[in-house]
């Protein structure tokens, strides 16, 4: 059983890390991420905090907030991952 208390703190993760990828959206091409190993494995690390963080949030928070699309983010660590090992192998 997940703590239920912990759910703010895993909130305000993925808070964190949506803003900072926001705001490296509006700084950086998509073209610039793909060739910057180091910022695309950075925002690739951010994307895969907020799924994981979104795995952990309580069944009864995700209940109680079903307006939010809970799969699809917690979905986005793992297609992240097996895209991010395929990168870093065409980069080695």
């Amino acid at each position: 059983m997940r703590d239920n208390l912990r759910d703010p703190g895993r909130l305000r993760h993925m808070l964190e890390m949506a803003v900072l990828l926001q705001k490296e959206k509006e700084n950086h091409s998509l073209e610039s991420i793909k060739n910057d190993p180091i910022l695309f494995y950075g925002l690739t690390k951010m994307t895969e905090i907020i799924g994981e963080a979104a795995y952990k949030i309580t069944k009864e928070f995700k209940d109680s907030h079903q307006e939010l699309p809970w799969n699809e983010i917690q979905g986005m660590r793992q297609y992240i991952t097996p895209v991010n090992s395929l990168k870093f192998k065409n980069h080695v």
